[in-house]
């Protein structure tokens, strides 16, 4: 008899563990199809008259597992946690920029080459000090806004940000954009905690 109950004890106590443990766990290529859909929390949309702002939070795993794919490397969980390791205490995110019928953001409503290089230099110098992560009544600045030049293959302009992580809660928070250079009024991005939290975990 005492037997019997220290079994169904275990049994209990198993089945209290599993229903306990919420966090999924995906192979890779659902995991990357998991990061970019919409209606997981980490991907926000607004769209402005003719101008559409796309933006993209990747978590460290995201990208350790883009850094594998890009230098060929051995999809294990050894290269997985060293690469991790760069990307230690920051928070990342995709900007996408896109003007209805038009090849390059860049040059979207005009055609003075002047707009141009004038988007370019603040998109690349000044855009950054336009950018900030807003969480309860704190405000965190973006320590880096990368431009990448597409040159017109595409008609999107993606910038990537980041934030310092350090002193950012666990808790829901928005990313303030206010693009100058397009005259639009400030946008926020708001993320949810769940959303961040119920990221799945990976297996190889």
């Amino acid at each position: 008899m005492t037997n019997k109950l220290s079994i169904i004890m275990l049994q209990l106590l198993m089945c209290l563990i599993i229903s306990c443990d919420n966090t999924k766990t995906l192979d890779v290529e659902s995991y990357l199809k998991y990061i970019v859909n919409e209606n997981n929390g980490l991907v926000k949309q607004s769209k402005t008259n003719n101008l559409t702002m796309i933006l993209e939070y990747k978590p460290i795993d995201y990208l350790a597992l883009l850094e594998i794919d890009k230098f060929s490397l051995s999809m294990n969980q050894n290269t997985f946690d060293s690469l991790k390791g760069n990307y230690n205490n920051q928070l990342f995110f995709v900007l996408k920029l896109q003007a209805d019928g038009e090849n390059d953001f860049l040059k979207a409503n005009s055609n003075n080459q002047e707009d141009f290089f004038k988007r370019v230099e603040y998109y690349n110098t000044s855009f950054i000090n336009d950018v900030i992560l807003i969480q309860g009544q704190d405000t965190i600045s973006c320590v880096s806004a990368n431009l990448e030049r597409n040159f017109g293959i595409s008609p999107q302009t993606n910038i990537g940000l980041i934030f310092e992580n350090k002193t950012i809660r666990n808790e829901d928070f928005c990313i303030q954009i206010y693009d100058k250079e397009f005259g639009s009024s400030k946008t926020n991005f708001c993320f949810d905690k769940n959303s961040l939290t119920n990221i799945p975990n990976i297996i190889f």
